[in-house]
C-alpha cells in the first residue's frame, strides 16, 4: 500500500500504526501481571480479577478507527495541498525560460 501512496500519506499511516503498537506494548506488563496472578490464584478468588474485555474492545475500536481514517480520502486537495501545488506551479513557471 505504501508503494502507491504519496510520502505524506505513507508517513501518516506509519504514525498511526506506531501509536497503536506503543499503546499495546505499554499495556502488556499489566496483562502479564494479571495473567500470572490468575494462574496462581485460588479458584474461589477468580471473581476479583474481572476481565480485560473492555480494553480489548477499546483497542479493537481504536484500530478499526485508524483503518477507516487511513482508507477514507475526501475528493480534491486540502487547502494546504492546494497552496503547496500553487507554489510549485509558480516556481516552475518563473524558472522556465520563455
Amino acid at each position: 500500500m505504501t508503494l502507491i501512496l504519496p510520502w505524506n500519506e505513507s508517513l501518516h499511516q506509519t504514525r498511526h500504526a506506531t501509536l497503536a503498537t506503543v499503546i499495546l506494548i505499554a499495556h502488556m506488563p499489566d496483562v502479564s501481571s494479571v495473567a500470572d496472578a490468575v494462574a496462581t490464584a485460588n479458584p474461589d478468588d477468580l471473581d476479583q480479577y474481572g476481565g480485560d474485555l473492555f480494553h480489548a474492545v477499546l483497542a479493537l475500536v481504536l484500530l478499526l478507527l485508524i483503518q477507516v481514517l487511513n482508507l477514507y480520502k475526501p475528493t480534491g486537495m486540502t487547502p494546504y495541498g492546494w497552496r503547496k501545488a500553487q507554489r510549485e506551479r509558480t516556481a516552475r513557471a518563473s524558472a522556465t525560460p520563455v
